[in-house]
């Protein structure tokens, strides 16, 4: 029974995960997604790298994080 328990697991971890979109664990903000860029810019202690990023991106935040379900 111990045997099947973890595959199971396994794959209903991918299943559930499947459309969920997962932070990037990248420093560089330029490999950031748009949302995670974002996120880490409005929650990040006044890091400028992050928000030159988002000023060359010419991102709308407000909007991007409006619409991500928390």
């Amino acid at each position: 029974m111990r045997f099947l328990l973890l595959p199971s697991f396994l794959l209903l971890c991918a299943c559930v995960t499947e459309g969920a979109r997962i932070p990037s664990l990248s420093g560089d903000p330029s490999k950031m997604s748009a949302d995670t860029l974002c996120y880490r810019a409005a929650y990040a202690k006044e890091d400028p790298a992050l928000i030159e990023e988002v000023k060359a991106r010419n991102l709308d935040c407000g909007e991007i994080l409006g619409t991500q379900p928390f």
